[in-house]
C-alpha cells in the first residue's frame, strides 16, 4: 500500500502540475511555486499529524487513499471555473492570484499526502516492532518510480492529461479496496459506494470538454491537440481562429500583418534566396509568405515532434513540395542537418520561460551562424514597446542586441508589429518595396501604402541609441533576458524586482530560523533537501536546452531521481555503519559531484549523440545524484534513532520542507540572478561547509 500510495503520488504531482499549467499559464517561476508548495505543504502535513495521537491508524490511511483519488479531478474543475470567474480568458493572472490559486490548488492534496506518510511510518513501525520511517520512504520511492515510468508511456499515446487520471481511476480503486478488505476495515462499504459513484461521474461527465468550455466560454472549439509538452485548443471567435498552448493565446491563423513583416524584412537584406530555415511558429501562416518566393528551399523546424494532424493541417504550406518539414528541438536542429541557408529565422515567442530562453542565447545563434552562408541573415524578435522603453524593456532589448552582436558583425532593429531583430556579418541594407517589386510579390500589408519605411528607420535608430551597450550577455548559464522578462512581466501587474528580493529574504530568514531550532541530523537533511531540488531543477533545465521539450521525459527523469532516492536509503541500510563521519562523507561527496550535471551539457554539446544515449546519459546522472539525499536521510535516520528519543518522521518533513525551500529560492531568485554555475557553487559550498562542520563536530 506504500508503495501504491507512492505511484499515484507521483503521477497526480506531475498531472497536478501539468493542470497548473494549463490553469495558470507556465512558466519556471510557476513551476517553483507548484513543487515548492508541493513539498512544503506535504512536509507540513506529516508534520502536523506527528502531534495526533491515539487514532486508528488502518481507518485514516483508508479514507485519506479515498480523497487522495478523487480530490484532483474536483479541484481541477474549481479551479478552471475560478479562472474563468476572475481572469480573461488567454491572458496571464496577476502573481497574487497565481500564488493564491496554486497554494488553494495543492493544499488539501499535499496536507492529506503528508499526513499519510506519517501514518504509513507508524503502521511500518508497529508492524516490525522497530522505527521504520526509512521504510516507508524507500517504499514511497519505488512507487513512485513507477508512477514516473507509467506516466512517460501514457503521455506518448498524446492523449489529455485527464483522460490520464480517469485511466489510472480505476485501479487505485482496486487498490485501496484490496487494502480495505484485508484489513477488515468498518470503511469498506462506505469506500466501495463512493469509488463507484466517482466512477460513474468521472466516466459519464464528459470531464475534458467541461474544462475546455470552462476556458474559452463563448468561443467555438475547432480542433484539440493533445501532446506530452502541450495541449493545443484552436477556437474560433467572430470568424477569428486562434491558437492556444496550454491556455494560453500564442498566435492567431489570420496573422497576416506579423507574417509579412517577418518574412520580407529578414529577406530583402540576403543577397541569395535558395535556402531558408523557419524556427517555429507555423500556424501564423510563415510558410504560405515564404512560398511566394519562387525557387525558394524552406526548411520548417516544428519544434513538437508529437504534434498531429489536427493541428499540422492548420500550418498552411505544409504539404507543398518546396517545403521540409523536420521534427526537432534544442541544440539538434544546427547539429543534424548538411545543409546551408541563406537566412534562418526564429519566429518563436517571448523569452517568457527558461525554455523559450534557450532560443535567445549566444548558443543558439552561433548554432545558426554555423550554418549559415558568409552573407546569411538570422532574425529574432521581442514583444513591441510602442513608443516608450521601460527599464525592463530597455534591459531586455541591450541584453539581446548586445548577445546578437557577440555572434554577428552587424545588428539592426526594426520596430514593426514585434521589434524583430536581424544580424548578419555583412551590411544590412533594406530596399523593401524596390526588392518586392522586382520579385512580383503582392502583399497586403508591407507596401507604400501601410508601412512608412522612412518612419521605421526613424525609430529603429531611436531604438539603437538607447541601447546599453555595457549590458550581460544572454546564455545558457546565466539566463540573464528571462530574468528581465519575469520583472517585465511583474511590472506589468504593479509589483517589480523588489518582489523577487523580498521573496527572497523571507525564505532566507525561514531557513535561518529552522536551522537554530534543529539537531545536526535536521540540519543535514534539509541541507540535503535544498541540494537535490535545486539540482533536479538544474538537470531538467540543462536537459531541456539539449533535447527540447521537457515532459516528454519528466516522468522519467523523476523516476530515476525517486529510483536514486531509493537505491541510496537501501545502500546505507546495507552497507553504511551510520556515523557523523559517515554523514560527513556524504555531503563532501555531494560537493565533488554537483558539477557534473554542466560537464554532461558540454559534454553532450561537443560530441553529436544520439537522442536515445542523451536520454539514457541524463537519466542515469539523475538516479547517481539522487542516491547521495536518499543515503543522506538514511543515515541521519539512523542516528537520529539511536541518539535522540522519539520519532524519525520529522525528518521527513524537514526534508520536504527544505525542498521546499530549494525549489523556490533556487527557481525563482538564483538561477535567473546569478545563472546556473552560481548557483552550483553555492550549493556546493554549503555541502562542504556543512561536511566540515560535522568532521569538527566529532573532534
Amino acid at each position: 500500500m506504500v508503495c501504491a500510495s507512492g505511484f499515484i503520488m507521483m503521477l497526480t504531482q506531475i498531472l497536478m502540475m501539468r493542470a497548473i499549467v494549463v490553469i495558470m499559464g507556465g512558466n519556471e517561476l510557476i513551476f517553483g511555486i507548484i513543487l515548492s508548495f508541493w513539498m512544503f505543504f506535504t512536509g507540513l502535513g506529516t508534520f502536523l499529524l506527528r502531534k495526533v495521537q491515539n487514532i486508528k491508524t488502518i481507518n485514516i490511511i483508508i479514507v485519506f487513499q479515498v480523497l487522495l483519488s478523487v480530490l484532483p479531478i474536483f479541484l481541477i474543475l474549481a479551479g478552471n471555473y475560478i479562472k474563468n470567474v476572475f481572469v480573461e480568458p488567454g491572458t496571464f493572472p496577476n502573481p497574487f492570484f497565481t500564488f493564491m490559486m496554486i497554494c488553494g490548488l495543492l493544499l488539501p492534496i499535499c496536507l492529506i499526502s503528508g499526513g499519510q506518510f506519517e501514518l504509513f511510518a507508524r503502521f511500518l513501525t508497529k508492524l516490525q516492532n522497530k522505527e521504520n520511517t526509512w521504510l516507508a520512504y524507500g517504499l514511497d520511492s519505488i512507487g513512485a518510480v513507477v508512477g514516473g515510468i507509467l506516466y512517460t508511456i501514457l503521455m506518448t499515446l498524446n492523449i489529455n492529461y485527464i483522460l490520464i487520471f480517469i485511466i489510472i481511476y480505476p485501479f487505485v480503486a482496486l487498490i485501496t479496496l484490496a487494502f480495505v478488505r484485508y484489513y477488515k476495515s468498518m470503511y469498506f462499504f462506505h469506500s466501495l459506494l463512493l469509488f463507484i459513484t466517482g466512477f460513474v461521474f468521472i466516466f459519464f461527465s464528459d470531464i475534458p470538454d467541461k474544462i475546455n468550455n470552462l476556458q474559452f466560454p463563448d468561443q467555438k472549439i475547432i480542433a484539440k491537440s493533445y501532446t506530452p509538452g502541450s495541449d493545443y485548443i484552436i477556437t474560433e471567435y467572430k470568424e477569428q481562429q486562434n491558437v492556444y498552448e496550454n491556455g494560453q493565446f500564442i498566435s492567431s491563423l489570420q496573422q497576416e500583418a506579423w507574417t509579412e513583416e517577418i518574412v520580407h524584412f529578414s529577406l530583402s537584406k540576403s543577397f541569395e534566396r535558395k535556402n531558408v530555415m523557419a524556427i517555429g511558429g507555423g500556424t501564423n501562416g510563415i510558410l504560405r509568405e515564404l512560398l511566394k518566393y519562387d525557387n525558394l528551399n524552406i526548411t520548417y523546424i516544428e519544434l513538437n515532434p508529437y504534434l498531429d494532424d489536427n493541428m499540422l493541417k492548420l500550418v498552411d504550406g505544409i504539404n507543398n513540395t518546396r517545403v521540409e518539414v523536420v521534427f526537432k528541438n534544442g541544440l539538434r536542429i544546427f547539429k543534424e542537418t548538411n545543409k546551408v541557408y541563406d537566412a534562418i529565422i526564429f519566429n518563436v515567442s517571448n523569452p517568457y520561460t527558461i525554455a523559450a530562453n534557450r532560443f535567445f542565447v549566444k548558443d543558439f545563434f552561433d548554432g545558426a551562424k554555423s550554418i549559415l552562408k558568409d552573407n546569411g541573415v538570422v532574425s529574432i524578435s521581442l514583444e513591441s514597446t510602442g513608443q516608450y522603453l521601460s527599464e525592463n524593456a530597455l534591459k531586455m532589448h541591450s541584453i539581446l542586441y548586445n548577445t546578437l552582436k557577440e555572434s554577428f558583425s552587424y545588428v539592426e532593429i526594426f520596430p514593426l508589429s514585434k521589434n524583430l531583430f536581424v544580424a548578419s556579418d555583412t551590411i544590412i541594407n533594406i530596399d523593401l518595396f524596390g526588392f518586392l517589386e522586382s520579385l512580383n510579390i503582392i502583399t497586403e500589408y508591407v507596401n507604400p501604402y501601410y508601412t512608412d519605411l522612412f518612419s521605421i528607420e526613424f525609430r529603429s535608430n531611436l531604438l539603437k541609441d538607447e541601447i546599453i551597450s555595457d549590458t550581460e550577455i544572454n546564455t545558457l548559464m546565466n539566463p540573464n533576458l528571462y530574468y528581465h522578462q519575469i520583472r517585465f512581466w511583474l511590472s506589468k501587474h504593479d509589483y517589480d524586482n523588489k518582489f523577487i528580493y523580498l521573496i527572497g529574504a523571507i525564505i532566507i530568514l525561514f531557513t535561518i530560523i529552522m536551522s537554530i531550532r534543529q539537531n545536526i541530523y535536521s540540519k543535514s537533511v534539509m541541507i540535503s533537501g535544498i541540494s537535490s531540488s535545486g539540482l533536479s531543477f538544474i538537470i531538467l533545465f540543462a536537459y531541456q536546452f539539449q533535447e527540447g521539450i521537457i515532459f516528454s521525459m519528466i516522468g522519467i527523469l523523476l523516476a530515476a531521481f525517486m529510483a536514486g532516492l531509493t537505491i541510496g536509503v537501501f545502500l546505507a541500510e546495507k552497507i553504511l555503519q551510520a556515523s557523523k563521519k559517515k554523514l560527513a562523507l556524504l555531503h563532501f561527496l555531494f560537493f565533488i559531484l554537483i558539477f557534473l550535471p554542466v560537464l554532461l551539457l558540454h559534454i553532450t554539446n561537443i560530441c553529436n549523440i544520439s537522442l536515445l544515449l542523451s536520454n539514457v546519459l541524463w537519466s542515469f546522472l539523475t538516479l547517481i545524484l539522487a542516491t547521495i539525499p536518499g543515503a543522506i536521510f538514511k543515515t541521519a535516520n539512523m542516528l537520529k534513532v539511536n541518539e535522540i528519543s522519539g520519532s524519525a518522521t520529522n525528518l521527513y518533513a524537514i526534508e520536504m520542507i527544505g525542498s521546499a525551500l530549494g525549489a523556490f529560492f533556487i527557481v525563482i531568485i538564483l538561477i535567473p540572478v546569478i545563472g546556473v554555475v552560481g548557483t552550483i557553487l553555492i550549493i556546493g559550498i554549503t555541502n562542504l561547509f556543512l561536511s566540515a562542520y560535522l568532521t569538527q563536530k566529532m573532534q
